[in-house]
């Protein structure tokens, strides 16, 4: 038998079997070995009958006497009476008749089952049984629960493994020899036999820290990957202007903080080259301090300016830093919460691409943000003669081909758009800087296509809004270079959040109708559609109209849901946005990008049924202004406060919600299970910074040693198959 045998021809499971183990994935061999249990029972402590307590517990025992019988159809009893040196014990089994002809006279059994109330009385129920002089697989140890399809029981998994235990110590080391030493982790073959059947609890810990430590080295090991061979191209460098950028920064309308001054000036460097060729003196200190302006280790450039093409004012060559001819395109996540400012260091990076007569295509999720940003970036952008076009999939055939044309001329600089920038059209004349906003809504095959429009590999600016755990940025965004904005702009409030009871509905509404009164509007959110909740949660639809027809009946109330066609919510939100509404009633389709300044209170339905992460997204909605936001968590019953609320109203830093929420929730259900679904983490830890450290520092060491991925089969198809999930470029 081989790891590739298939696993009908274990002894015990033969074809028929074979079937349902498919259904859990689970083929050849190496599928069982590598189907991991998803928790154990401990049976390992052996006690006297007259010291057992409620709970699970393991008996080492004779069996005093036995009688089996039908009750009455469909229901069958064995009952037991066992014994050892302190006393007797009754067990039972339903529907086991096989047990009266199995059990023996005379021998020693362990019995491991859970000592509870059942009736009357306390006793074991369905308990496992196994002979002393037996290998016990299912009593007096640590017994693997494993995941089950219906036909297919833990127990009649743990049978077949045991069937090919030797071949676990065949198996193959995975990790580079040095790696294992190093970071003082089990052999891989060691560390599957005592996960399956763990002699100890300090073995099983050893184990599951050895395979969680192999996954986190495979995937930052991905990333680390990734980023040498983005290392190792070439773009387009984009000369760094600073008298430019001086210039923007004067004609904005408010002061950028020196968090926005930071990272503009990361994504400059990483644009022009200038952090490969300013040596320690740069890199150190240039990313740990706040500026006070851009260009410090620039010489003045020029002032003599000149008309382009494009009709934008352009300012000659100056004396530069001596930079490379062709830099390493960039590729850098701006992190800032909702309203931090990432937008406006977006506008830096364009606007010095475009001076340097390359284009840029932003890309945003939805239509309502794309027109958003195409509006704050022309206004920004458009007095320093950037030209900026929307490319939306709303727009009609022939506006589509207007704006087609500009593109591949050249005459765009900027191009604001949704998924529709993806399509076969439009082309790029000169593509050189890719912004993604929100980048984990869109897949990986969705960002390839839009680099590919470039004719040399572009510079890439990713930003979310949702903030990402440390943990997460060492592994999943591993080759990524990381900026945050983790201030928020002068004048903004904070929000005053609420955790309220349905019992204190009426209060509520009366505080939102005041602050309607002072010419304020407010977001009503909730969870579903329609009625088909089964959660007791409320209805989109059904509040809007109740709303409007009692508690708010004179003001104007809109309704907003993901199912309405992209013209209506556009629809909608400017109008809420002009102001024509009081009272938006929504689902969290306006979790993400929506920027209403006067809109300063939110009532969130059924709180308790929304992460963390997204409960802080949503109330970032409401401090877009100098107004003083108010936000509502309202329970779906009268309970007391759930503990994900408490911490939503205990803090407003959204890096520590999103620890939390990586604790509570894991990060499939954070960040989208498709792709983290695919990275198939079944020990990792990832809120386990150090476990995370030490696999990372594993990772570099190995590249750093020269590691030879073809001496390790497993590990480079792991590897490679990884590089292609967690690629952000």
């Amino acid at each position: 038998m081989e790891l590739s045998t298939p696993i009908q021809f274990i002894k015990g499971v033969g074809e028929k079997s074979s079937k349902l183990y498919a259904r859990l994935g689970i083929e050849t061999v190496e599928d069982l070995i590598y189907h991991f249990p998803r928790r154990y029972d401990d049976y390992s402590k052996v006690v006297k009958i007259k010291s057992i307590r409620p709970g699970a517990v393991t008996l080492r025992v004779k069996v005093v006497s036995l009688n089996a019988r039908y009750v009455r159809r469909g229901l069958h009893i064995t009952e037991a009476v066992v014994a050892d040196d302190s006393g007797q014990q009754k067990i039972v089994w339903f529907n086991q008749p096989y047990r009266k002809a199995a059990i023996k006279s005379g021998v020693d059994y362990f019995v491991s089952g859970l000592y509870d109330l059942s009736g009357d009385r306390y006793q074991i129920v369905n308990p496992s049984m196994e002979l002393v002089s037996a290998f016990p697989k299912n009593t007096a140890r640590i017994v693997p629960i494993y995941p089950e399809t219906k036909g297919l029981k833990s127990h009649q998994i743990r049978k077949a493994i045991s069937q090919v235990l030797p071949l676990i110590e065949q198996i193959p080391e995975s990790l580079p020899g040095g790696v294992v030493a190093k970071a003082s982790v089990m052999r891989l073959s060691e560390a599957l036999a005592n996960l399956h059947f763990p002699a100890s609890n300090q073995s099983l810990d050893a184990a599951q820290d050895r395979l969680g430590f192999e996954e986190l080295y495979e995937i930052t090991l991905a990333g680390l990957l990734n980023k040498r061979d983005l290392d190792l191209q070439q773009g387009l460098r984009v000369k760094f202007q600073a008298k430019l950028a001086k210039d923007f920064v004067a004609s904005l309308d408010f002061k950028l903080t020196d968090a926005q001054r930071k990272a503009a000036w990361q994504v400059l460097q990483d644009l022009t080259g200038l952090s490969r060729v300013d040596g320690a003196q740069g890199a150190a200190e240039q990313w740990s301090k706040p500026y006070n302006r851009y260009g410090e280790r620039v010489a003045e450039a020029g002032t003599q300016r000149s008309a382009t093409s494009h009709g934008r004012v352009a300012g000659s060559a100056g004396k530069q830093v001596v930079a490379p001819s062709q830099a390493r395109p960039m590729n850098r996540l701006l992190e800032g919460d909702v309203g931090s400012g990432k937008t406006v260091v977006a506008a830096m990076a364009v606007l010095m691409a475009a001076e340097a007569g390359y284009q840029t295509a932003y890309m945003a999720p939805t239509e309502i943000l794309a027109r958003q940003q195409y509006e704050e970036l022309g206004r920004m952008l458009g007095q320093f003669g950037v030209k900026t076009e929307l490319f939306i999939g709303a727009l009609n055939a022939k506006r589509k081909m207007e704006i087609g044309k500009s593109i591949e001329s050249g005459v765009a600089d900027l191009v604001v758009g949704t998924h529709a920038l993806i399509q076969k059209h439009p082309k790029f004349k000169h593509l050189a800087l890719a912004v993604i906003d929100e980048q984990h809504r869109f897949g990986v095959g969705q960002r390839e296509k839009l680099l590919g429009k470039a004719a040399k590999a572009p510079h890439v600016l990713t930003m979310t809004a949702t903030p990402i755990p440390r943990t997460l940025s060492l592994t999943l965004y591993g080759e990524l270079d990381v900026s945050l904005i983790d201030e928020l702009p002068p004048g903004r409030r904070p929000v005053e959040t609420t955790i309220v009871s349905p019992a204190n509905r009426g209060q509520v509404y009366a505080d939102i109708d005041a602050q309607l009164a002072a010419g304020r509007q407010a977001y009503v959110i909730c969870p579903l559609v329609d009625d088909s909740d089964t959660l007791g949660v409320k209805s989109v639809t059904q509040e809007a109209e109740r709303l409007d027809a009692g508690p708010f009946k004179n003001r104007r109330v809109a309704l907003m849901h993901g199912r309405l066609k992209p013209a209506q919510k556009e629809t909608i939100m400017r109008e809420f946005a002009d102001g024509q509404h009081d009272i938006l009633v929504s689902t969290t389709v306006v979790e993400v990008g929506v920027n209403v300044p006067n809109a300063t209170l939110m009532l969130v339905e059924g709180a308790e049924r929304f992460g963390l992460a997204q409960l802080h997204q949503l109330r970032g909605r409401i401090r877009r202004s100098e107004h003083k936001p108010y936000f509502f968590m309202m329970t779906s019953e009268v309970m007391a406060p759930p503990r994900r609320l408490r911490y939503v109203a205990g803090t407003d830093d959204g890096f520590k919600l999103a620890e939390l929420d990586l604790k509570l929730r894991g990060p499939g259900e954070i960040y989208g299970r498709r792709q983290h679904g695919e990275l198939e983490l079944k020990l990792a830890k990832l809120t386990d910074i150090k476990q995370v450290n030490r696999a990372r520092q594993a990772a570099q060491a190995s590249l750093d040693n020269g590691l030879d991925l073809l001496q390790y089969p497993r590990l480079s198809a792991r590897v490679n198959n990884l590089r292609k999930i967690t690629n952000l470029n």
